[in-house]
């Protein structure tokens, strides 16, 4: 788990602490030129399960449980170098899956957390 401390911490010591801690880290590492290559890339990185629709009800589906993963923590780690148009669907996106599944965390349903980062 990243720790949480007024202290500023690098990028990379924040990811080794995740990786000690047992999080599962995903980096995106391309630029994402619109939604079809960003769910491309999103199935390939995030192993989505075969059934993974294309769209971004299945996104939001998928990235609220992460069901086929052993781990309890994941890390997505997306560049910054999205096209304009995805930035703020993907915002809002990744603020959604990470409502719902702190949801799931608080009523004992799942222990799985989920962290967006975007990065330069």
């Amino acid at each position: 788990m990243i720790p949480e401390s007024s202290k500023v911490m690098e990028f990379e010591e924040s990811i080794s602490l995740a990786v000690e801690d047992g999080a599962r880290i995903i980096f995106i590492k391309e630029f994402i030129a619109d939604k079809e290559d960003l769910f491309i890339k999103l199935a390939e990185s995030l192993e989505f399960p075969d059934y993974f629709g294309y769209n971004w009800d299945a996104v939001l589906d998928l990235l609220s449980h992460f069901s086929w993963f052993d781990e309890n923590e994941i890390i997505i780690v997306f560049p910054l170098i999205i096209s304009p148009d995805l930035g703020d669907i993907l915002k809002d996106i990744s603020i959604s899956a990470s409502s719902r599944m702190a949801s799931c965390f608080q009523k004992g349903v799942s222990r799985k957390k989920l962290t967006f980062l975007f990065r330069k």
